[in-house]
């Protein structure tokens, strides 16, 4: 069972602190959108519409206040696995199967994997079909919704299988480094999800073609050169059968990259307003914001694995949450 003790009251203190912050900034971010989101900036007076403007801020606030809901949600619900005793009930029950350390922690995510899955699926179904129609943006029928769910289980589950037998191997087979090699694992399977995203899996839910208008072809490829930036091709992405959002992105690296705009945007929006989107994303690489958020990333992931090893050496953790030292998953 779960034991009071001094990490506990700092883990629930700092816990309780963060999710109070995030909730006051979120009261503070509606707030301000109701007062102000529908006044339109003197200089923008002729080029912003005040009652589109108004729509997206309601659009805002009610996806806001549902983010609010969603996010109060899940600290509830991690609290509960936490204090409940559901750790070591679940994590026990697994070592009474005698699977072997990598194919127990493998259970052991994927069941904790289900049933917040499970618990997701409800507010998913609540954005898509009532906020997202209720602000004339949905497209999506429950039939393709249900074919992506499907898709996105299976193509998580096995990235997740792959990534977490890797992981547990290394920590059964190198239990005083393998925090440094799991690190150098987690980066190189990032780089290569990266290369195979566009070819290999955005593919399963989405057609990608190559863009026929030749004079907006040649306005972004100018534009890309001018950032410093290398593409392989630019593609129109049929996003407009899940909804009438429009926008564009990156993706990809090395001769997987490429530039992606969605058809509502090739559809809704003149060459201009589509190089200016274009723009802002290419301003973050050009400015080096990529790489510089991969490098605090690859940072940060290193302390983090680090840290998670020196608490697994000891014995207070298992302790202080129920769970038996054998589990370290």
């Amino acid at each position: 069972m779960v034991q009071v003790n001094t990490l506990l009251i700092v883990y629930l203190a700092v816990f309780v602190l963060c999710s109070l912050f995030k909730w006051v900034i979120d009261t503070l971010n509606i707030s301000h959108l109701k007062r102000y989101g529908d006044q339109v900036p003197a200089v923008f007076s002729e080029q912003i519409d005040p009652q589109t403007l108004s729509r997206m801020r309601d659009y805002t606030v009610t996806n806001s206040r549902f983010g609010k809901v969603v996010r109060i949600f899940n600290d509830i619900l991690v609290l509960v696995i936490l204090l409940s005793g559901v750790l070591p009930w679940f994590s026990g029950a697994i070592e009474g199967l005698d699977y072997g350390f990598v194919l127990s922690g493998l259970i052991f995510f994927f069941g904790f994997a289900v049933l917040t899955g499970l618990l997701e699926i409800p507010f998913d179904l609540y954005s898509t079909f009532v906020i997202e129609k209720r602000f004339n943006f949905n497209t999506m029928t429950f039939k393709l919704w249900l074919a992506d769910l499907a898709k996105s289980v299976v193509i998580s589950a096995v990235i997740m299988a792959i990534f977490l037998a890797v992981f547990l191997g290394l920590i059964q087979t190198a239990p005083a480094t393998w925090w440094l090699w799991v690190w150098l694992f987690y980066i190189g399977f990032q780089l290569l999800m990266v290369w195979l995203y566009p070819v290999l899996i955005a593919p399963l839910f989405n057609k990608f073609e190559p863009i026929e208008d030749q004079n907006l072809k040649s306005a972004i490829m100018d534009l890309a050169q001018r950032a410093g930036m290398n593409v392989s091709g630019i593609f129109r992405m049929d996003a407009g059968k899940r909804s009438k959002h429009s926008n564009a992105y990156f993706t990809g690296i090395g001769r997987t990259k490429r530039i992606v705009l969605y058809d509502t945007l090739i559809d809704e929006h003149t060459p201009d307003e589509i190089i200016a989107v274009l723009g802002h994303e290419l301003g973050h690489f050009k400015m080096g914001h990529i790489k510089k958020q991969l490098a605090l990333g690859m940072l940060l992931s290193l302390v983090g694995l680090y840290l998670a090893h020196c608490f697994l050496t000891g014995e207070m953790l298992y302790a202080t949450f129920g769970v038996d030292s054998a589990a370290i998953y």
